[in-house]
């Protein structure tokens, strides 16, 4: 961590005690819990498309789409010789391993980078292909077949079989059997077959890939331990974080483009139950002097923001790309057409056309331009390359700065040093091993910059806050988010220390108050506090500091002393402070005589 580092994790968390902050949450926020990298996703796109195409049955017209989907997505890439008939060679002897065409890897990689572009392509051939094998009297000989092929297509590339490869669900399939029915399939319906093709492939459906599960009417009492085992070793110390911020009141908001429910987990095991089961009240913490917000909420479209988006002391979780386990709950529903889906199914950002605008509903743009102009807004795991978000990003600063620009005509320009540091608008960024930065987000971190009259040159934007991998010289992502939560709690305890300590004291005592044991022991509170990350600031030097090369063991002597300290603050458990809260609370009313009225 470099002294700018350490400086700006200091005032982000003075900006998340004064309740300003709302953190905006990125695939790269969940990528190693889940595993989900554009890579890995596009090879379960890839088999998906070669199952339908060649082991479903189709024939001629199988074929067909693959020579367009050759001609059309890997066209002019040389290392991406792909063969005329699939990529993907099952010994006939053992189905364990499968021998891919040595083009294919390098096609995956290019598609990669043309993920959302691939997606848009695939929504109208995965529609098409399903819709042909509906037709098909053997279908479900052929459904067979390709599932099993999938199965051994994909052990090659997860080799370690950590998730299995998820079926098309039955309901998607006979909805393609009633699609055929009639007398011609319109390319609405079509596209919307596809694009639950395509979701079932990148694993929406399936808990295994997707770890966890919302909570509905088959889950409303289920244990911290229940959900502890749904989850498994998805959730990590991040998540944590902003549920025991959102817990605490600080954040209360939070805004993902992420459609997992590892945020939700975290929020469920934090004690927080769901606002929209009312069944779930039950197991809701008690609503103590330590419970600050006892319930949170999920919205992904316009009438849950409308009608559940003003809730009082309710952590709200903006999921403004869509979220699977509301896909599920709609699927659960057994609806007999895609006409029935396309409500929710439109909620769900997948393709390059949707990514492109906001779609008919306009509340996430008019929310984040709301949050932008009166929040500060910390990108994490985001890369704000998206089009149109970066548009709004842009647009927003922008006007603020024009706004301020003619606010400040015939005054005298503002004295000082201009650092950016006011900037409303923070960015955890991977470093990458070579300290490169993300361009997209350098440019809103500029742009947030002159709109509070605080323009920064040079780089690298002070908010510019880069994580690492473990053992390098910057601290990783839960290192980050942990160390702000750390400097947050450390300010909450000093400040019981200052209101309640000689309250709890002459309460001890029978009533003495010794001023002066407690003025001291806050004080050597605030040394110990000042201190106790000290060897952390010095050892963990960014990129920007070359004077000496830290060893290993400085490193490993610092992450132990940043475990230590974190230990006291995101490690001390949230139900033994509520019970001390109970029984503050009760001692208090025993003293006011009101005990027998509260009973």
């Amino acid at each position: 961590m470099s002294t700018a580092t350490s400086s700006a994790l200091e005032e982000l968390a003075q900006r998340i005690r004064a309740g300003e902050v709302v953190f905006f949450v990125g695939s790269g926020f969940s990528i190693d819990s889940e595993g989900m990298t554009a890579e890995k996703i596009v090879w379960r796109l890839w088999i998906r498309l070669e199952g339908l195409c060649f082991h479903a049955g189709l024939g001629e017209e199988g074929k067909k789409v693959w020579e367009s989907f050759t001609a059309t997505l890997c066209k002019g890439h040389r290392d991406a010789r792909l063969p005329e008939r699939g990529s993907f060679q099952i010994p006939p002897v053992s189905k364990d391993v499968a021998s891919i065409h040595p083009g294919v890897a390098a096609a995956v990689k290019v598609l990669s980078g043309k993920y959302y572009e691939l997606n848009d392509w695939l929504c109208n051939a995965y529609g098409a292909l399903l819709i042909q094998w509906s037709k098909n009297p053997r279908r479900c000989a052929a459904l067979k077949a390709m599932s099993e092929w999938e199965r051994d297509a994909w052990r090659s590339i997860d080799r370690e079989n950590r998730e299995p490869f998820s079926k098309i669900p039955p309901r998607v399939l006979r909805m393609a059997i009633g699609l055929k029915r009639g007398k011609s399939v319109s390319h609405t319906d079509r596209r919307a077959l596809g694009k639950l093709v395509l979701m079932a492939a990148f694993g929406f459906f399936d808990e295994k890939v997707l770890a966890g599960r919302c909570q509905g009417a088959d889950s409303i009492s289920e244990s911290q331990e229940t959900l502890d085992r749904i989850y498994g070793d998805r959730l990590r110390l991040r998540h944590h974080v902003l549920a025991r911020l959102a817990r605490e009141g600080y954040c209360p908001t939070l805004i993902t483009t992420n459609f997992d429910l590892l945020l939700e987990g975290a929020l469920g095991l934090s004690g927080l139950a769901e606002e929209r089961h009312p069944e779930s009240q039950a197991n809701a913490p008690t609503e103590s002097l330590s419970v600050q917000i006892p319930r949170y909420d999920v919205i992904s479209d316009p009438s849950g923001f409308y009608q559940r988006g003003k809730a009082f002391r309710t952590a709200t979780l903006l999921k403004i790309h869509g979220c699977a386990g509301r896909m599920r709950e709609e699927i659960k529903k057994e609806p007999e057409s895609v006409t029935d889906l396309a409500p929710y199914l439109r909620q769900v950002v997948y393709t390059y056309r949707e990514i492109q605008n906001w779609r008919s509903d306009h509340w996430t743009a008019d929310l984040l331009r709301t949050l932008l102009r009166t929040r500060a807004l910390v990108f994490a795991g985001y890369s704000t390359m998206d089009p149109v978000v970066h548009d709004t990003f842009r647009s927003v600063y922008e006007e603020m700065e024009r706004n301020a620009r003619e606010i400040a005509e015939g005054r005298s320009a503002a004295s000082g040093t201009k650092s950016g540091r006011k900037a409303p608008a923070y960015y955890l960024g991977w470093s990458g091993g070579d300290g490169a930065m993300e361009f997209h987000a350098d440019q809103v971190l500029h742009s947030a910059s002159r709109a509070v009259e605080q323009p920064h040159e040079g780089d690298p934007h002070p908010h510019y806050i880069q994580f690492g991998k473990p053992n390098s010289q910057h601290l990783t992502l839960d290192e980050t988010m942990g160390f702000l939560a750390h400097e947050v709690f450390r300010a909450q305890q000093s400040e019981a220390l200052k209101t309640e300590l000689a309250a709890l004291v002459a309460r001890l005592t029978g009533g003495r108050r010794p001023k002066e044991e407690v003025h001291e022991f806050i004080l050597e509170f605030e040394r110990f506090r000042k201190g106790e990350m000290t060897d952390v600031r010095a050892t963990f030097l960014g990129a920007q500091d070359r004077s000496r090369t830290r060893s290993l063991d400085e490193h490993a002597k610092a992450r132990r002393s940043l475990r230590r300290c974190l230990g006291w603050s995101m490690g001390f458990h949230p139900a033994l402070r509520r019970e001390w809260a109970l029984a503050l609370a009760l001692g208090q009313r025993h003293e006011n005589g009101t005990f027998g009225a509260a009973a």
